[in-house]
């Protein structure tokens, strides 16, 4: 079970990095923001290009939110492995890189992927 949490919690932040870097959405709000940012914030603006950087914090959020509202729960991956055994300060961190890593990971895949089928 604990394998198939894993793979859910990647998979939403697969596609919450695909939606905050990659989509438009919709009425081109997502487009609208990241022209915002480029023009008055280039730092927030290179965090939301990024698929290391943002999942990153992904990673550090969802790692923390875990901890602070269901402690006794699993939801991450070093929280489900390390819960009981290793402390928060080192929890989160390996979640954060657990996470980038893994995101990147699967988007260098995916963009491989896009690039074969397309040639």
């Amino acid at each position: 079970m604990n394998w198939f949490i894993t793979l859910v919690y990647l998979m939403a932040c697969f596609g919450i990095s695909t939606i905050l870097i990659d989509s438009i959405g919709p009425w081109h709000i997502f487009e609208k923001i990241h022209n915002w940012m480029s023009k008055h914030t280039p730092t927030l603006d290179e965090l939301f290009s990024c698929y290391i950087c943002l999942p990153t914090w992904e990673g550090i959020l969802f790692s923390s939110l875990n901890l602070i509202f269901l402690p006794t729960i699993g939801l991450t991956p070093f929280n489900i492995v390390l819960q009981n055994i290793a402390p928060w300060w080192i929890i989160i961190p390996l979640d954060a890189a657990f996470t980038s890593g893994s995101i990147w990971l699967i988007h260098t895949v995916q963009s491989a992927l896009e690039k074969f089928a397309y040639e």
